[in-house]
């Protein structure tokens, strides 16, 4: 786009790599999962589950005929399907995230917060200290595993004191 004497520089475009001799460039399998990736968490962040839905199922399925494993694949959409009340289906890929990427926090977080709503704050709990254990303290999201922590030691054990927010510095 021309625009006062200069051309304006566009959206960078996913890598593509060469097709055969005289066809289109052909995005490669990441960029592809990615887009998929993408537009699952616009639709997710949209409050539109069921679309988010589709396209992390896209994605999780392409991903799984390159045999790529990302965890983030997963835990997006066990978030997706918790939000839809589907905790069964939201487990099982919490427990394939963490299976793939046992440093990832998010995996653990996601994992408890299912736990918890099918009634198992035991197990719930068990997964956040073994999340505590395994992430790297310097993730964003271990100080929120240190509160869930808190609060489901809370629930197990109403005696206990709460750790305050400012406790959970390290």
């Amino acid at each position: 786009m021309f625009v006062a004497g200069r051309k304006r520089k566009l959206a960078a475009e996913p890598r593509q790599t060469p097709g055969p001799r005289g066809a289109p460039l052909v995005p490669t399998r990441e960029a592809e999962i990615n887009r998929w990736y993408v537009l699952g968490r616009e639709n997710f962040r949209g409050r539109q589950y069921r679309n988010a839905l589709d396209y992390y199922n896209r994605a999780v399925a392409l991903a799984a005929n390159e045999s790529i494993r990302d965890a983030k694949l997963y835990v997006a959409r066990a978030h997706t399907l918790y939000k839809l009340r589907e905790l069964t289906r939201a487990l099982s890929d919490a427990k394939e995230a963490t299976r793939i990427n046992a440093g990832l926090s998010a995996g653990y977080i996601c994992l408890a917060s299912i736990l918890t709503d099918m009634g198992k704050p035991e197990e719930a709990f068990a997964a956040v200290k073994q999340g505590l254990g395994l992430a790297d303290i310097h993730a964003s999201e271990y100080k929120h595993l240190q509160l869930q922590s808190s609060s489901l030691s809370l629930r197990l054990d109403p005696t206990r004191q709460p750790i305050r927010e400012s406790d959970t510095d390290p």
